[in-house]
């Protein structure tokens, strides 16, 4: 697993280590590690099925483990029931209490602590105001889109001001244009709140908006903890990458040679400097990756040397926001390949031949 990136000068707030949990043959939950910072907000990234939410649960002391610790500013949770741990959790279904208007909804923590009406009104006013609901208070929840919902069942879970906030698919039940309008909101509450936070989700568009950094998991482990620019950027292995949504991904073999290295894919040889493979794929197989921006259409005006060109057959073409993805059959395999609109469009018409120039510095070799 890749190291955890975070300055391990910090003191850690929340830390999870060598815990596993198996029901019967299944590992659902493999010798994770990970310290958590004070104000932080992490992602847990991964497929379902892969530990996300057994993990969360294990946190929040819903779960009982078969190994491992659990200690929040340095004292073991072991053995403190969840509802002394002071951590609030947001469901995917948001479970709004129906009977309740929204005011209510947010109120009931804070009721179940006893407190003040005084405090609670002040805090539940203040938080509809920072969810951007203000005058709000009074409306039934089921009358609200799930955008409102979505801000109210945040709201209630900061109410009682957990030491965690721990947040399970919830966006999971929204279409996507919903999803993406409250990415940025939800940060900027989180921050602006100052709430160590645990976010889980399938979605990696999701999960790079939320957090400040990012964990992916496969089958109950940690493959590879970092910001999103670090992962998005250096995805250690195949899985990641196709995770992430890359889609030119092709098996290599690689040949060292005394000042490069070769890889022999699919779609042809490629000559990369030394740096560009880690020395533990050295005379081994591995995967190449080949991003759209390494990838450019071949000017006759402009050739160069210091790029690979292949030519492929155009199978296929659709217009998105601006540009034009292209599949192009390039011998047994496909590359995909965004260019802008103003491409010439008749060179791209189905079936034509198409030169493509790929920068060796650009691509990564990964693990298998």
């Amino acid at each position: 697993m890749t190291p955890d990136d975070r300055d391990q000068n910090l003191e850690p707030f929340l830390e999870i280590t060598n815990i596993s949990k198996r029901y019967g043959d299944k590992t659902a939950v493999d010798q994770v590690n990970i310290h958590i910072h004070r104000g932080e907000i992490i992602s847990l990234l991964g497929p379902s099925g892969c530990g996300k939410s057994t993990l969360l649960k294990i946190i929040a002391g819903l779960e009982e483990f078969d190994s491992g610790t659990v200690s929040l500013t340095n004292q073991s949770l072991e053995g403190v029931a969840p509802e002394d741990r002071n951590f609030g959790l947001m469901p995917q279904d948001l479970v709004l209490f129906p009977h309740l208007n929204v005011w209510d909804n947010i109120a009931f923590g804070l009721r179940m602590q006893r407190q003040s009406q005084i405090n609670i009104q002040s805090r539940v006013n203040d938080l509809l105001t920072l969810v951007g609901l203000p005058d709000q208070g009074e409306r039934n929840v089921q009358e609200l889109s799930g955008g409102e919902q979505q801000r109210v069942a945040l709201a209630r879970s900061l109410a009682p001001e957990p030491k965690l906030l721990m947040l399970d698919e919830p966006m999971g039940a929204l279409d996507r244009r919903l999803r993406e309008d409250l990415y940025l909101h939800v940060k900027a509450i989180l921050k602006e709140v100052g709430v160590t936070a645990i976010y889980v989700t399938h979605d990696h568009d999701e999960a790079f908006a939320v957090s400040d950094r990012a964990v992916v998991m496969q089958n109950g482990k940690f493959i590879q903890i970092g910001t999103p620019e670090k992962l998005y950027t250096t995805p250690s292995n195949a899985f990641i990458a196709n995770f992430l949504g890359f889609r030119n991904i092709f098996p290599a073999t690689i040949t060292s040679q005394p000042h490069s290295s070769n890889l022999k894919t699919p779609i042809g040889i490629f000559e990369v400097a030394p740096n560009q493979v880690p020395r533990a794929f050295e005379e081994n197989e591995a995967t190449l990756l080949v991003p759209n921006q390494s990838i450019t259409i071949q000017n006759a005006d402009k050739l160069t040397t210091a790029t690979k060109t292949i030519s492929g057959v155009i199978e296929s073409k659709i217009f998105q926001q601006g540009y034009y993805r292209i599949q192009v059959k390039v011998r047994t395999e496909t590359l995909h390949l965004s260019v802008p609109m103003t491409t010439d469009s008749v060179q791209l018409a189905l079936g034509n031949t198409l030169n493509l120039e790929i920068d060796p510095t650009k691509i990564m070799v990964l693990a298998k």
